[in-house]
């Protein structure tokens, strides 16, 4: 049989080039709302920050954002770290950032090592005491306020510190000096990097006056756990509707949504390390690393088993066996070696986006019900994927979103379930077919009985499937009996697909007969075995190359 490919137009905008332009849409979007995410009131210049008008009664909390004086591979001792000492260097890192690439003294720094970086911080008029929160920072530190050291890594400046304890966030307090208010407050951070693939800190540190401290933790504590509690609701709401209904699809998707509930308190306020008390830096990174990569192959089998005929079971076994082998990373190495598979798992995710962008502009332009919705649901998980992946490659400067965009996705997956679901995806043309049209010469005869039954007309696309499949499957049948010389009994024994019942010592095949009767198909056919009962026929020895084909475009049209 001879094929012919010529390229098509459609398929091309909308499977390739209305996805690009929807992602640069979304990374737009994210790098404008990023210049306007809690923009600090002022940002540090050369190491000096100027929060003197700063009114805390407004604006309850600020980042320490800008340019901190930097020192490489020393650690200044906190008697030399002083106003003087700031305005004496010559080398800045504009925070939060990593120093992964930066020159200093003519030569480009490693990911690994240690520095130091001070920041002078004139306080505002309004008040005098005050809170810094300090994150989980990935590399070990000190952190130092006007000479006194206020919170530290344990084992700091171990050379084998990547189990360290007491990870979590913390609250600094300290005070403007009491003789003279307007004195710059000096803040010290010794820095080591020896397990992670990233130095520097790119994790934003917060301040706020000591009357305002709820506002560094009540708000954004209740909303992380709102938004993961909400998850785990919806999962096990799924759970059981997924066993109602007995649709695999979002059974995978409520483990989806599991895991991205438990992402939610694993990132930002970590409240997962803090509920279960685990305060090993090492194994904080390896719940965080394992939940992400596990959460990914269960929305590709989601996807692959509602859409069927655009996420090919090729694709979500691969996105299994990576994230699969990347897990086994994350378990058998330290951090920073393990670190380094962050771009693979962001290239897997990339790559779905692009084809779930493509496959759901594909159903808008079909104009099918639902499509706009469940369309802008992936958009926004879309976008929120996006800004992490720019976060976490430290690009932009906002918080890790995802779990939040997972919320909406599955909210509008669920809603869009009965105008959008499995059985519905005839229009969806395979991968093979993406970009070209295929044009069979030789063998494709229009007149072939099962090219008859695909043209008839009918205004219930449901209809137009169970006609479909009862058609083509007594055609097949005879094809079968014909070919084989066999009964539809031997049928059943072979393929595995069909159940044989003892009716007072009588085989039967009793769910058989109901899918060759329009009269008798049940309320939700099972057209998958339908497909798989077409293509067992099909390949046995004797089925013509037309027949073939055109049990192939049955099977297209039905799953």
């Amino acid at each position: 049989m001879q094929i012919q490919f010529q390229i098509n137009g459609r398929s091309l905008f909308y499977r390739l080039c209305l996805p690009i332009v929807m992602m640069l849409l979304a990374v737009a979007m994210i790098m404008a709302i990023s210049l306007f995410f809690e923009r600090p009131v002022t940002k540090s210049q050369q190491g000096i920050l100027d929060l003197s008008e700063w009114d805390t009664n407004n604006q309850v909390k600020t980042r320490l954002n800008g340019e901190w004086a930097f020192v490489w591979d020393e650690l200044i001792p906190a008697t030399q770290a002083n106003l003087q000492t700031i305005e004496r260097s010559a080398y800045f890192l504009d925070l939060p950032s990593t120093w992964n690439q930066m020159y200093y003294e003519g030569y480009q720094l490693p990911g690994q090592g240690k520095a130091t970086l001070l920041l002078a911080l004139t306080p505002p008029r309004d008040t005098k005491d005050f809170v810094l929160k300090v994150p989980v920072l990935t590399n070990q530190f000190q952190l130092w306020i006007d000479g006194e050291l206020k919170v530290k890594t344990s084992d700091f400046g171990s050379s084998f510190a990547p189990l360290s304890n007491s990870e979590r966030i913390q609250y600094v307090s300290f005070s403007a000096n009491e003789a003279n208010p307007q004195q710059p407050i000096i803040l010290m951070f010794h820095l080591i990097n020896n397990r992670h693939r990233d130095g520097g800190m790119w994790e934003a540190l917060s301040i706020t006056s000591q009357k305002n401290r709820a506002a560094l933790y009540n708000t954004p504590m209740k909303l992380e756990l709102g938004v993961s509690v909400l998850l785990i609701f919806i999962s096990l709401f799924l759970f059981v509707n997924a066993a109602r209904s007995q649709k695999i699809s979002f059974v995978y998707l409520a483990l989806f949504t599991a895991l991205m509930a438990i992402r939610g308190v694993t990132v930002n306020e970590r409240l997962f390390f803090t509920f279960f008390a685990i305060q090993e830096w090492q194994t904080q990174q390896v719940i965080e690393y394992l939940t992400i990569y596990a959460s990914v192959p269960f929305f590709a089998l989601y996807l692959g088993y509602r859409f069927p005929r655009y996420f090919p079971p090729i694709m979500h076994w691969l996105s299994t066996a990576i994230c699969g082998s990347l897990m086994l990373l994350v378990v058998l190495t330290p951090a920073k070696v393990f670190s380094y598979s962050a771009p693979i798992f962001h290239l897997v995710v990339l790559i779905y986006i692009f084809l779930w962008l493509g496959a759901m502009s594909e159903r808008i332009q079909q104009k099918e019900s639902g499509a706009v919705l469940l369309f802008w649901g992936g958009f926004l998980f879309i976008t929120a994927n996006i800004n992490d992946i720019l976060f976490t490659n430290n690009i932009i400067n906002t918080t890790n979103l995802a779990h939040v965009g997972a919320l909406v996705f599955v909210i509008f997956a669920f809603l869009s379930r009965r105008v959008i679901d499995d059985s519905e995806q005839s229009s969806i043309q395979p991968l093979s077919q993406t970009f070209f049209d295929e044009a069979v010469h030789d063998n494709e005869n229009l007149n072939h009985p099962l090219a008859i039954i695909l043209q008839q007309q009918t205004d219930d696309p449901e209809i137009y499937k169970k006609m479909t499949s009862v058609e083509a499957l007594n055609y097949a049948l005879k094809l079968w009996e014909q070919i084989s010389g066999k009964d539809k009994l031997t049928l059943a024994e072979e393929s595995k697909l069909w159940r044989i019942t003892n009716d007072g010592g009588t085989l039967k095949t009793r769910t058989l007969d109901k899918y060759l009767k329009l009269s008798q198909l049940p309320k939700n056919p099972r057209y998958s075995t339908v497909a798989k009962t077409l293509k067992f026929i099909s390949m046995i020895d004797g089925t013509s190359d037309d027949d073939r084909y055109w049990l192939q475009q049955v099977m297209n049209q039905i799953t």
